[in-house]
């Protein structure tokens, strides 16, 4: 009974170990409703409650994560995994979903995923998802930005987004 208790602590042990090298942040836009204004968080029918952001015609950009690596961990991060899900008005809504670091004068990284990769239909929400290893190169004080771009100038709308961190 003891070696079972053991065998118990040391795989909680492992497994609280494994959890510190990955750091989550989510947004399902419920609990932003009333503590700002913005213009770009709707109440209607959201993915997964009644609050999401919209971009189209006068709204590029949907709500930004935006924060310093040096924020998000003292260990250097590795990769980003990163989604959200997304609802085209019709099939000329066209965005992406950005990952952009910065530093203070210049891009560090850039990638996008477009919401065409995934083949939506209109008024579904549909996924997007993707991975990247990051550069070597990036400073703790480089910006982490993640956000919807809409370039269609139709409206998309975009909810439940979750970022995951993984250190080195």
């Amino acid at each position: 009974m003891k070696n079972l208790f053991l065998i118990f602590c040391a795989a909680v042990a492992l497994a609280s170990c494994q959890n510190h090298s990955k750091i989550t942040f989510s947004q399902n836009f419920e609990s932003t409703a009333g503590w700002y204004e913005n213009s770009n968080i709707v109440k209607g029918s959201g993915h997964s409650g009644s609050y999401f952001t919209r971009t189209g015609e006068n709204r590029d950009y949907s709500q930004t994560f935006t924060l310093k690596l040096s924020d998000i961990s003292e260990k250097p991060v590795r990769r980003i995994d990163m989604g959200a899900w997304v609802r085209i008005s019709g099939p000329l809504a066209k965005a992406k979903l950005v990952l952009s670091i910065e530093s203070a004068d210049s891009m560090m990284y850039w990638q996008a995923i477009r919401t065409e990769d995934v083949s939506p239909k209109p008024g579904e929400w549909t996924r997007l998802y993707f991975t990247y290893d990051l550069p070597d190169n990036l400073k703790p004080d480089n910006v982490v930005k993640v956000y919807l771009w809409n370039e269609s100038k139709k409206e998309v709308d975009a909810d439940d987004f979750d970022i995951h961190f993984y250190l080195n």
